[in-house]
């Protein structure tokens, strides 16, 4: 057991039994004292795990140079709002705006939905200058929002949501639970007797929410993640810590919490709301976006050790062992209103 929440776990299993999967999650993630998200610094080669903007500046680029084309498409707008959910250290957006023009920065009113005061503060020193409002959930930064057009950027931030999940018994699909055991003094999986279907309902309630903001302002929505597009069995619950994996329920709180992302899901809540692109391989978006051309324009200015370390990120980007296939990109905007770069075709 051995952590603060595993204590917090132990008292509150033996007081009302077993917590759904669900519950386990969420106060491992966002418990206000103990939760991993509340006060680890978990990016980085002395966190637990790298995501791709923190891979490649390329990565932060061609996100922008997407987005830069959608506010042209738009003619340009003198206000926008630019929304980003869980930031990490800000390294995505401030790529991002190092690319955009003048004109594109002042337009745009940066609002970021980030719960780590650990993270915010490298927010801060990644974004100064900017002009940035801190959200601690998806209902404060679409209020903030107002009535303007925006654009909505989601890299590995769905997978971090709780998930309800269920397990195939003999008496049918059930919700998984976490129960105490007191003879060996850990945490173990068990099962309710109650019926159900397996689903992230906070996942499904964010998306509906961007999409019906769309639909009434206008402007268009990237989610960027790890997951599979739906039919598929097994267990995607998995648990990161020091950069590798370990048992689920061997560290609550010191270790990252996620799950495999149900694009299906995602694109059933958006519904009629909105154009659904995608999803389509992340390796895929990045190299129809132009990644080798930047690559190449990369090289020219580089010695040989960063020639080789471009390389390297453009594996890892791209690869399909690596993050090229696992990763899935998925865009929304209004319907019959933007066709995005990099999309053939609109799923919806």
């Amino acid at each position: 057991m051995g952590t603060a929440l595993a204590e917090h776990f132990k008292g509150l299993i033996k007081a009302s039994g077993p917590i759904p999967v669900a519950k386990y999650m969420e106060e491992c993630l966002y418990h206000p004292q103990h939760g991993y998200y509340t006060g680890k610094n978990p990016l980085g080669k002395s966190g637990d795990f790298v995501t791709a903007p923190e891979v490649s500046q390329m990565f932060g680029e061609i996100i922008g140079a997407w987005f830069l084309d959608l506010w042209t498409k738009l003619a340009q707008p003198t206000q926008i709002n630019l929304v980003e959910l869980g930031p990490g250290r800000g390294t995505l957006l401030q790529d991002f705006l190092r690319i955009s023009p003048d004109s594109f920065t002042q337009a745009a009113n940066i609002h970021l939905v980030e719960i780590s005061k650990v993270l915010r503060a490298q927010q801060e020193v990644a974004l100064a200058g900017r002009n940035v409002t801190w959200h601690q959930d998806i209902d404060a930064a679409l209020t903030a929002c107002g009535k303007h057009v925006t654009f909505f950027i989601a890299n590995e931030f769905f997978d971090a949501l709780p998930i309800q999940q269920m397990v195939d018994t003999s008496k049918g699909w059930v919700e998984n639970c976490v129960e105490y055991n007191e003879q060996n003094d850990n945490l173990v999986f068990t099962h309710s007797g109650l019926p159900m279907k397996e689903t992230c309902s906070l996942a499904v309630e964010i998306m509906q929410k961007i999409a019906g903001h769309l639909r009434t302002n206008g402007g268009a929505a990237l989610t960027i993640d790890y997951g599979y597009t739906g039919g598929e069995t097994g267990d995607t619950l998995q648990s990161i810590r020091k950069h590798q994996y370990n048992d689920v329920l061997t560290w609550p709180g010191e270790a990252d919490l996620t799950a495999h992302v149900d694009f299906a899901a995602l694109i059933d809540a958006v519904g009629r709301q909105a154009a659904v692109f995608g999803p389509i391989t992340q390796g895929e978006f990045l190299n129809k976006l132009g990644l080798s051309v930047r690559v190449e324009s990369l090289k020219k200015c580089s010695d040989s050790q960063q020639i080789i370390e471009i390389e390297q990120a453009v594996h890892r980007l791209t690869d399909s062992k690596q993050m090229g296939d696992l990763f899935k990109v998925m865009a929304i905007t209004l319907p019959n209103s933007l066709q995005p770069c990099g999309f053939e075709n609109v799923y919806r």
